[in-house]
């Protein structure tokens, strides 16, 4: 069985490569709100597919590393 490490680093540089790809032809803005449209429908299945609890401090982090990986997913994609 794949860990699920190895199906987000997959899914991270598949995501980078093809985001690069896509800036050079449409607008930053457009290409990293779609990026972030696949990524909440990602987010979503996997939240589905595995149990667990989530505190506020987790739940913060995660938002903080959301915001910080848009800044920078911009400024890959610029």
């Amino acid at each position: 069985m794949i860990g699920v490490g190895v199906v987000v680093a997959a899914c991270f540089g598949s995501g980078d490569f093809f985001g690069g790809l896509a800036s050079r032809r449409a607008p930053t803005l457009a290409v990293l709100g779609i990026a972030q449209l696949v990524a909440i429908v990602g987010a979503v299945v996997a939240a589905l597919l595995f149990t667990g609890s989530a505190s506020g401090r987790d739940l913060g982090f995660g938002a903080a590393a959301g915001a910080l990986n848009v800044i920078g997913l911009g400024a890959l994609y610029q």
